[in-house]
């Protein structure tokens, strides 16, 4: 395993996509995803909508 990928349950997040996540037409899943990479809290990311995930991490890249 690579020390540059983050992987989640769903979701491999590479260096080139950690800069700006999924699309925001990407589902709630995706983006709960990928907010746990950048470092929210997994029970808060799961209990927030996908707008307020967006709003949340939507320019923050992961934590590596």
């Amino acid at each position: 395993m690579s020390d540059n990928v983050i992987y989640t349950n769903r979701l491999a997040i590479t260096p080139d996509a950690a800069d700006t996540g999924p699309s925001k037409s990407g589902s709630k899943a995706d983006w709960v995803d990928y907010a746990i990479a950048a470092g929210v809290d997994p029970e808060e990311a799961k209990g927030m909508t996908r707008e307020e995930l967006i709003e949340e991490v939507g320019s923050s890249p992961p934590k590596s």
